[in-house]
């Protein structure tokens, strides 16, 4: 028996959410690859959102509810925007479902800022009616006062890389400013003073905060240091694309949305009609990447065929098609077929009326919808093509430490191995030297891999590294 096919795919995902989520934070979000923006209209209280280059603007279906927000943080592994709004403090899916109340007035009250800790599973906000901002859990509950006693609360954001909260005040001359305080509640420290702090953007990678300061956009060091103007008009948001080395920017002046880079040269018009009093934009990875896809079968007469793709993202749905010679059709789990929504799909009992076939999968998240690699089943009578059941493979241990050990038998002496990372790129190959094969892998980071045996009949079974 294969042992890496008894092992359950969520595991797999689980450890690739993990992995790819502690890379990102590392990296101070050096592979955030977005390609939606959300928009909070404000004064047509109603939430947009279009491709992050402006195309395609488009309003969130509430289910006829009028909602915007000042401002929106997002929990990139569950794929949920968390909203500041005046009357409260919100939560829905990114395409808008699920949308819940999780704190009312006054705790959730007149509120500019929110932040998520999608790692500790907590969110952030300023209460302005009570001079506070606030800690819960996800979901609104175990409210707790996280630091009390100040102005009116501009906004909140948080650096998970290096442990901060950064927090602005705006209107009463004795505490407007920028703010930064350890997420542990010591060391709460001014940055700029004197200003109508609001609306942050954090650049974690370099340590600069762009903010609002009444009708100007400015940025400053996390020291305070090079306090410098970018824009004077009124903004409603900033985003910082470390990645691409961008800023997102609502202008409330002239209701638009624009980007320029990090120093404030290169403005882009992205949105100049349709918004009123614009806030945030958020943007966020709506759509998901195809890391490895259906590889083609060889199998014999009477044999078992599985097809696998390996998706990034949750909340994924797959529909896996079929061609034999009627152009593609959708497949059910029925008679040869089994896991037709799943993202590995079985053809058992195969025969010879199978040969030539043709596959491929219909992957849907949210937004966005993509259709992977066309992938051929080969039928062969017994005796000619190599079966798993005449050569099977055993890989031990899975999970696996600093290496993993590969038996076959003779007739897959020399065969081409590989090991693919999450993000599909080949980090591992080699040939099997014998019917035992030692294959190191403790240079690999802990994740989920895919390994391969073959060239042109691969056969791809799933791997985890602790």
């Amino acid at each position: 028996m294969e042992i890496l096919n008894q092992i359950n795919m969520k595991t797999i995902r689980k450890y690739r959410i993990l992995w790819i989520l502690a890379f990102l934070l590392v990296s101070a979000g050096a592979h955030a690859q977005y390609d939606k923006m959300v928009i909070g209209d404000n004064n047509n209280q109603q939430i947009v959102i279009a491709n992050i280059d402006g195309s395609n603007l488009d309003t969130i279906d509430l289910g006829g509810l009028s909602q915007s927000f000042y401002d929106a943080d997002v929990d990139p592994i569950r794929e949920k925007i968390y909203m500041a709004w005046y009357w409260g403090i919100y939560s829905m899916n990114y395409d808008g479902s699920d949308f819940t109340t999780l704190v009312s007035y006054p705790a959730g009250g007149y509120s500019c800022g929110i932040a998520v800790d999608a790692v500790n599973e907590h969110i952030y906000w300023g209460s302005t009616p009570e001079d506070r901002i606030y800690r819960a859990d996800l979901d609104g509950t175990n409210q707790v006062p996280f630091l009390s006693g100040l102005g009116y609360v501009g906004d909140v954001d948080l650096d998970l890389v290096h442990g901060y909260l950064f927090y602005g005040q705006y209107i009463i001359s004795a505490t407007k400013g920028l703010y930064r305080i350890d997420l542990n509640g010591t060391n709460n420290t001014t940055i700029v003073s004197g200003c109508d702090a609001q609306y942050l953007g954090l650049d974690v990678k370099h340590g600069v905060i762009y903010f609002a300061d009444g009708g100007a956009c400015r940025k400053v060091n996390y020291d305070g240091t090079n306090n410098n103007l970018l824009f004077s008009f009124q903004p409603g948001g900033f985003f910082v694309d470390t990645a691409n080395s961008l800023v997102y920017y609502s202008d409330m002046t002239a209701d638009r949305v624009f980007r320029s880079d990090l120093f404030g040269a290169d403005v882009q018009n992205l949105i100049t009609t349709q918004l009123w009093s614009p806030h945030g934009p958020v943007l966020i990875q709506a759509c998901f990447s195809i890391l490895a896809q259906p590889a083609n079968q060889h199998v014999n007469v009477s044999g078992a065929a599985q097809f696998v793709i390996q998706v990034s993202g949750t909340n994924i749905s797959y529909q896996w098609q079929t061609d034999a010679g009627l152009g593609f059709q959708n497949i059910t789990n029925a008679g040869q077929y089994s896991g037709a929504t799943n993202d590995t799909l079985t053809v058992s009992n195969t025969t010879i009326a199978n040969n030539n076939q043709l596959f491929r999968c219909i992957v849907t998240s949210l937004l966005c919808t993509d259709t992977s690699a066309v992938a051929i089943l080969n039928v062969s009578p017994i005796g000619i093509d190599d079966n798993r059941e005449q050569d099977p493979v055993t890989v031990y241990p899975n999970p696996a430490g600093n290496r993993i050990y590969v038996q076959v038998n003779a007739r897959l002496i020399g065969s081409t191995f590989t090991i693919i990372d999450p993000m599909g790129k080949t980090v591992v190959t080699g040939k099997l030297t014998g019917e035992t094969s030692i294959i190191e892998i403790g240079n690999l980071p802990p994740g989920a891999y895919l390994f391969s045996i073959g060239d042109n009949r691969k056969r791809t079974y799933p791997l985890i590294k602790n």
